[in-house]
């Protein structure tokens, strides 16, 4: 099993207009050396929540948020474990959700990229303990989303890179739906949601892709989403799947949106926000390359990073708002959320 030493921890700290008190989260940070000749896996080491004060908000319409596909993985490039999804714009998103306090989080699938686990041959050589870093970066990243947003539901969406049931089926059968000794009500020991303690984080986990659906009101729909228009609109393709809702998707790594008109008069949209992983290339994909050292070539996807907020003021009248991040800014509102590089 790989060894994982604690490195350091430390408190982080933000201001809270609400209460005019700092809010303290502490965080932890760990080393993984991994032993290739034993590469087990085992759940994320627990996270010390501390919640912050921030009060449910007043308002008379509700506050929706999603996600998309941050993609949490490695690359061990020379010994070094290099992370795909963007740590920036995962904290840029981080300081809009917190201000806004939405009352429901919506996580639209692929929070783990899991490549390590595809159907597809490897790109690079073996990533030893690039499996458990991510699992524990994916149940660090749940932990600050709690503990920033104390009162909102957190759900969690699966997505096609959540291969871990696969796997099992395909190369281990006798353990698919194993739990811990006498906790029949527990998660299966080898799944997405023990492995990254979604329970401690209060996360729901809704599985089944593709067919999973979450479904904020009668109208509103989030989906993983399963196709991707290339060179034209998967939002177009999308509302034609769902005509009767509007729907919230993820899985294309772009920013579009594609809004319809019934024939009763109602508005129905389509929309994606991009994604939270790098695209700079490093990420696998179509465009991918690896050079002969084993590191990515840097290539620009025709992807781009952000979140989206999406506010409900009832009667199904919704405004949909897509946020870019661009460099570890985003401008939202007037006002300009940034983190250091």
């Amino acid at each position: 099993m790989s060894e994982k030493r604690l490195k350091n921890e430390w408190e982080s700290a933000a201001f809270n207009r609400e209460t005019n008190e700092w809010d303290h989260t502490l965080l932890k940070s760990w080393e993984h050396a991994p032993d290739a000749d034993n590469p087990f896996i085992t759940q994320a080491a627990p996270t010390k929540i501390t919640l912050s004060k921030a009060k449910p908000k007043t308002r008379d319409f509700r506050v929706y948020a999603s996600i998309p596909d941050e993609q949490i993985g490695y690359r061990n490039l020379n010994g070094e474990l290099v992370p795909m999804h963007d740590e920036r714009a995962m904290a840029v998103a981080r300081l809009i959700l917190k201000e806004y306090q939405p009352d429901i989080i919506v996580k639209a699938g692929d929070t783990g990229d899991l490549g390590e686990f595809s159907r597809f041959d490897p790109d690079a050589p073996s990533n030893p303990g690039t499996v458990q870093a991510t699992i524990d970066r994916a149940h660090a990243w749940n932990a600050e989303l709690r503990a920033d947003n104390p009162n909102a539901r957190i759900v969690e969406l699966e997505g096609n890179h959540n291969r871990l049931t696969k796997f099992v089926l395909k190369h281990a059968m006798q353990l698919a739906g194993v739990t811990r000794a006498n906790t029949p009500e527990d998660w299966p020991v080898v799944t997405w949601p023990f492995l990254t303690r979604m329970d401690e984080t209060d996360t729901e986990w809704v599985s089944g892709y593709p067919a999973n659906e979450f479904w904020a009101t009668d109208d509103l729909v989030f989906v993983h989403g399963k196709q991707v228009a290339s060179r034209g609109s998967t939002a177009c393709k999308m509302s034609q799947d769902h005509p009767d809702a509007n729907v919230v998707f993820g899985h294309v790594h772009r920013q579009e949106m594609h809004t319809r008109t019934t024939r009763f008069g109602k508005f129905l949209t389509a929309i994606t926000f991009g994604t939270l992983a790098r695209i700079d290339g490093i990420v696998p994909s179509f465009w991918n390359g690896i050079d002969d050292r084993g590191d990515t070539v840097q290539r620009m996807e025709n992807w781009q990073n952000g979140i989206g907020l999406i506010y409900d003021y009832g009667d199904g009248e919704y405004q949909f708002d897509s946020i870019q991040i661009h460099g570890g800014t985003a401008n939202y509102r007037g006002k300009t959320y940034q983190v250091d590089s």
